[in-house]
């Protein structure tokens, strides 16, 4: 168990756009909508066991970029390739919810050929952007991102077992609350505090980690297991940022 997470998944309910009835509720419009997780619901996402919930496939060659099965009934925008759609609504406070459906979101993506991101937006909405094998392109949802729980993969065999500089660039610049990554190896999250955090503030705050890192394999090479290397960076920046930060095997 680790001490960033939503939830351990139980019975819960969940919008798609499977065509079935989902029993979620969504909060009536201008309800207070609760976008914090406590310690518990924490402790317990990264260590979730991935089934899949709605039994729907998946284009994993990039070749539609859509996800087969779970249309809105709408065409995708499309943007350089990259896509994004909503695929449901879900009651937002609910984290055990968000958490069932991440669980579901790891499963059918963990074969992949390309990335994507499903995110959670504070009144409700989900959402899925879809990407190609580096990167998913999150800027398309604009301030949906705002203060929103999200995830995205990180196809086999290019990853640097966490986040990116950009992962972290972008989380920050949208007001991420929460964002999560994983590979075949790992499952990783940021939770973000409530100061803002600008754009120089955090590349500065990364380049010391960078260099932190790397006096550390120049002279101290034994203190960084081989591979570790971004994760050592990750860690050292969000650590100065006051961002929550952990990193679980799956």
């Amino acid at each position: 168990m680790t001490a960033d997470g939503l939830g351990n998944i139980i019975q819960g309910k969940y919008t798609g756009g499977s065509g079935k009835e989902s029993p979620v509720k969504v909060p009536p419009v201008g309800a207070k909508v609760t976008n914090k997780v406590t310690a518990e619901e924490r402790k317990e996402l990264l260590s979730r066991n991935p089934v899949n919930v709605h039994n729907s496939s998946v284009d994993k060659f990039g070749e539609s970029g859509i996800i087969s099965g779970r249309g809105s009934g709408k065409k995708p925008y499309i943007s350089e390739n990259h896509t994004y759609e909503k695929i449901g609504e879900i009651d937002f406070s609910d984290k055990k919810a968000i958490a069932r459906s991440l669980q579901e979101f790891e499963h059918k993506y963990i074969d992949s050929d390309i990335e994507h991101c499903r995110v959670f937006c504070p009144n409700g909405e989900v959402y899925e952007v879809h990407g190609d094998r580096f990167r998913v392109n999150t800027d398309l949802l604009g301030d949906k991102m705002e203060g929103s729980i999200n995830e995205h993969n990180h196809v086999i065999g290019e990853s640097q077992y966490s986040f990116s500089w950009e992962d972290l660039e972008s989380s920050a610049k949208d007001k991420s609350y929460i964002s999560m990554a994983y590979d075949e190896k790992f499952r990783y999250s940021m939770t973000f505090p409530d100061t803002e955090l600008t754009e120089d503030i955090v590349y500065e705050a990364y380049k010391r980690a960078e260099n932190s890192v790397g006096n550390d394999l120049k002279f101290y090479p034994e203190r960084i297991p081989i591979g570790d290397e971004q994760h050592e960076r990750i860690k050292r920046a969000c650590k100065e940022l006051g961002i929550k930060y952990s990193r679980v095997p799956r």
